[in-house]
């Protein structure tokens, strides 16, 4: 975070630092939530397709996987 920004923050410099641990820490967790989660779709869009018969079913759950 940037100088002038935490400087505009109407906080102790403990709190400021507290609070932008805290930001960071919520920000890394809803990421690595997102990727799980879209992991485990793939994963199951995959496994699905392919048990249905669908062609090319690995790289339809790849795709799942990245959208």
């Amino acid at each position: 975070m940037g100088i002038t920004l935490r400087r505009s923050i109407p906080l102790s410099d403990d709190y400021t630092r507290q609070f932008v641990d805290k930001f960071a820490a919520v920000v890394r967790a809803t990421v690595r939530g997102n990727v799980t989660i879209a992991l485990a779709q793939g994963v199951i869009g995959g496994v699905s397709f392919w048990a249905l018969g669908i062609e090319a079913a690995l790289l339809w759950g790849v795709v799942m996987t990245f959208l």
